[in-house]
């Protein structure tokens, strides 16, 4: 196993442990209670410092990818937990507060939250369709014979 993977072993587990409890899911304080446990392997010298900074980055950057494969608003995350009763609601959801992205369990997210997460959904709806709409349309400009390609313009392509 790589380290990596360790690291984000036991970040889980401390999602798992908060999710256990109902409790919202603080980047910051995952990461410093996991660099916290590793304290102990740190040399004592001018140089420590230097370490728990690049630690505690590196950490906190996998902790908030760990949260947002598990609670974000990526349409892939594969470990999203599903509020049960529901296909797609999950149990957590990715929200700022007080300047911070945090996993918040859903039942602890207000009207305007929920709605704002809604309208995102949507609008990825949206975007999809449009994107798809645009393959489309470069499939019938791409195959158009040459006397008739100028009608399908298409942005930052020259036609032949």
């Amino acid at each position: 196993m790589s380290y990596t993977e360790t690291l984000r072993s036991e970040i889980n587990a401390k999602i798992d442990e908060l999710d256990r409890t109902g409790q919202e899911w603080s980047p910051q304080w995952i990461a410093h209670t996991v660099c916290a446990a590793h304290d102990d392997g740190l040399a004592q010298n001018e140089h420590a410092e230097f370490w728990k900074y690049g630690g505690y980055k590196t950490c906190r950057e996998e902790t908030r990818r760990c949260i947002n494969r598990r609670a974000g608003d990526e349409e892939s995350a594969e470990l999203q937990m599903v509020f049960e009763g529901f296909e797609h609601l999950q149990r957590y959801y990715v929200v700022e507060r007080k300047g911070d992205s945090v996993g918040i369990p859903v039942e602890q997210l207000s009207d305007e939250e929920l709605q704002a997460k809604a309208a995102l959904h949507r609008s990825f709806g949206a975007a999809h369709f449009a994107h798809a709409d645009e393959i489309d349309r470069f499939i019938g400009w791409r195959t158009a014979p040459p006397m008739f390609a100028e009608e399908l313009p298409v942005k930052g392509v020259k036609s032949a």
